[in-house]
């Protein structure tokens, strides 16, 4: 039987972080001979080894300089689409599945479908129109303007997208719950998650100094979105004796916000550090106060790594159970997370009950075997849709004939390589 192709569009360069990383780890997992994959990208910033994946690079020779992105984004973009588009007429993608990742536009979403390929939209953050009630309800309660980039034209840009979209990929209850909202129909929505990687968390060294007292580790960046904010004033009432340690860039507001907070002796502020796996062996238990959130990547690496977690809905992903490897609590409910953080800074054995369970709950979300489901349902869902394309594309007009409409030709300006 022939491989299936799955077409991969990350719409930001591979540079090892955020949702490129997640990208690229499910696609060296998902590599396998039941799928042909390939990937179209504005650049590498760094070489996506391990994963058999023909890769398009979009970007002209001086695009691949290493400036700021931003600088190119602008461009970027319908340079991509123009690729997938020429991929399109010279029959390159024929069938098989396009696995969006970030923002393309809606007439391509269109062009996929009526070229018979069945369209993935990966939400990485809950639907936006959810994201923005929630930041905007933050920052309304601290008395600060909001500093998202979330407005009509980006909702109702996503809300025609999903249209477009046969299914979307949902890693958090709350991502799911957030597109239900937003009226995307249910049998669209496959529930799934994100992982961690053993080698991400290889070094075993500690970052922090031990100190007197329970050490608690937040990941992430350090803004209202996060729930920073709050996590610094329920340490504060706890009046628990050890340090917070907030590992991440900081948000201006949240620096303007908490600037008592962040005086104290007992909050310690390590800035970016590359090496987490150092940070997480340095501590006793993880605290994720997140508001908003697609897939929580630092949850799980905290479980892997046998910490106990205090977290929100939205921080728990697929992984923390309220009561058995860690805490799930509303994010303004203080009485709720100073209980918890009084709780479980009090008691080494219930700190060690619940990151042995933590961990093994783990075992079940490494790369490899998320990447597995994940590649099962892929083909599953195609598998699903290979009886109903036929009949779409007999009902749409197909892609223009003219090969010369999906230019630029890839010439000089296209590098396709195996990573």
């Amino acid at each position: 039987m022939s491989p299936l192709p799955l077409h991969v569009i990350l719409d930001m360069p591979y540079n090892g972080e955020g949702p490129s990383y997640t990208c690229a780890e499910l696609i060296r997992e998902m590599s396998s001979p039941d799928l042909d994959i390939s990937l179209v990208v504005p650049r590498l910033n760094k070489p996506l080894t391990g994963a058999d994946v023909e890769i398009f690079e979009a970007l002209p020779w001086w695009g691949q300089w290493p400036f700021p992105y931003k600088l190119a984004r602008n461009f970027a973009r319908p340079r991509m689409e123009a690729v997938v588009r020429k991929l399109m007429a010279s029959g390159a993608w024929r069938s098989g599945a396009a696995h969006i990742w970030g923002g393309m536009s809606v007439d391509l979403a269109r062009q996929l479908r009526r070229h018979g390929i069945t369209t993935f939209r990966e939400a990485t953050n809950c639907h936006q129109a959810t994201a923005k009630r929630i930041l905007d309800e933050a920052y309304r309660q601290v008395g600060l303007k909001p500093s998202h980039t979330i407005n009509d034209q980006t909702i109702a840009w996503e809300r025609e997208f999903l249209t477009e979209m046969d299914f979307v990929f949902c890693p958090n209850a709350k991502v799911r719950e957030s597109m239900l909202e937003n009226d995307i129909p249910e049998s669209k929505l496959i529930m799934t998650s994100y992982g961690w990687s053993p080698s991400r968390l290889e070094p075993n060294r500690q970052r922090i100094r031990e100190g007197e007292g329970v050490t608690f580790l937040f990941v992430g960046s350090i803004s209202i979105r996060k729930g920073a904010h709050l996590l610094m004033e329920y340490w504060a009432r706890s009046g628990v004796k050890g340090r917070l340690v907030l590992a991440g860039m900081m948000e201006p507001s949240v620096s303007e916000l908490c600037r008592a907070s962040l005086g104290r002796s007992d909050i310690v502020l390590p800035g970016y550090i590359e090496d987490v796996g150092s940070l997480y062996r340095s501590a006793d238990v993880f605290v994720f106060p997140t508001l908003e959130e697609g897939g929580p990547q630092v949850t799980y690496e905290a479980a892997a790594c046998s910490l106990p977690t205090v977290t929100t809905p939205m921080g728990a992903g697929q992984i923390i159970e309220h009561g058995i490897n860690g805490y799930v609590i509303d994010p303004y409910d203080a009485d709720g997370w100073i209980e918890a953080l009084r709780k479980v800074a009090a008691s080494a054995e219930l700190r060690k009950q619940l990151g042995t369970a933590a961990r093994e709950s783990a075992s079940h979300f490494t790369w490899h075997k998320v990447g597995e489901r994940r590649r099962r349902d892929v083909i599953s869902h195609l598998s699903f849709q290979a009886d109903q394309k036929p009949a779409y594309r007999e009902q749409h007009d197909p892609l223009e004939h003219d090969p010369e409409k999906w230019t630029p030709v890839f010439g000089k300006d296209h590098a396709a390589t195996k990573g």
